[in-house]
């Protein structure tokens, strides 16, 4: 196949990246602890420093500011994001539907950091079956938080990462069990979205089945710079190789 110079060197880019191997867009981090007797330990952790090593500007929820009962049933409530700079950084995000601040840390479900913690209604209670939906005036690309009693009974947590017209659910793949097997577990669940950008997470019980959560330290964050692919370094020293010899076979010609 015959080529000009341009021609050869375009192709031979598209190949080069061609042959890199292409990244996920969502990548996902989970976590479990399903015996961690109200104690943050074991790989919960290990699944948010994960998390944490792709994202810079961490900013984490702060729920002790609210008071015992608040919810999100018939008014926004709202709850603020802090991170390094303090209150100068604050990020506000609205909380809608089936979910209220409580203090009581028992039915396997507590509080991660501080006294407080979020916790959906009883299922039914208000026409919302304990699901709610967190949203920010702008779009996040990494969020994470640390789930309780989750699973316990053979039920699944599931999230709708929301845009405008835009929507992408994700399963979370916690485990399922029985009461007796694994009340009071902890997971910790984050993702990063190397292409978009989110405002709303609808968060709500796999369907057809009920349960009540706990959550907190909700965290969210920049996505850190995304490194080069590890081939397109040796892709492109590649190209610059062919590319030279070309140059010198039109030479010889010529």
């Amino acid at each position: 196949m015959r080529c000009d110079r341009l021609g050869f060197a375009g192709l031979c880019l598209a190949l080069a990246i061609g042959a890199v191997p292409a990244q996920a867009a969502v990548v996902t981090f989970l976590g479990e602890n399903l015996t961690p007797n109200m104690t943050v330990s074991g790989d919960p952790l290990v699944a948010r420093d994960a998390w944490a090593s792709q994202v810079t500007n961490i900013q984490r929820s702060h729920l002790d500011h609210r008071n015992d009962g608040d919810h999100a049933r018939d008014s926004v409530l709202h709850i603020g994001f802090v991170g390094d700079g303090g209150m100068s950084d604050l990020v506000v995000g609205e909380l809608r539907g089936g979910v209220q601040i409580d203090d009581l840390h028992g039915a396997g479900r507590f509080a991660t950091s501080g006294n407080q913690f979020l916790e959906t209604f009883k299922p039914g209670d208000d026409g919302t079956g304990g699901n709610f939906s967190l949203t920010f005036q702008e779009g996040v690309s990494a969020f994470g938080f640390f789930a309780t009693d989750v699973g316990d009974f053979d039920n699944r947590l599931y999230l709708t990462l929301v845009n405008g017209q835009k929507r992408h659910e994700i399963e979370v793949q916690n485990t399922r069990g029985t009461k007796e097997t694994m009340d009071g577990a902890l997971l910790f669940f984050g993702f990063v979205d190397t292409e978009h950008t989110w405002k709303t997470i609808e968060f709500y019980n796999e369907p057809g089945k009920k349960d009540r959560f706990g959550f907190d330290d909700f965290v969210i964050g920049q996505i850190a710079a995304v490194p080069l692919p590890a081939g397109l370094p040796l892709a492109l020293a590649g190209l610059g190789g062919l590319f030279l010899l070309r140059r010198r076979s039109l030479a010889r010609r010529g």
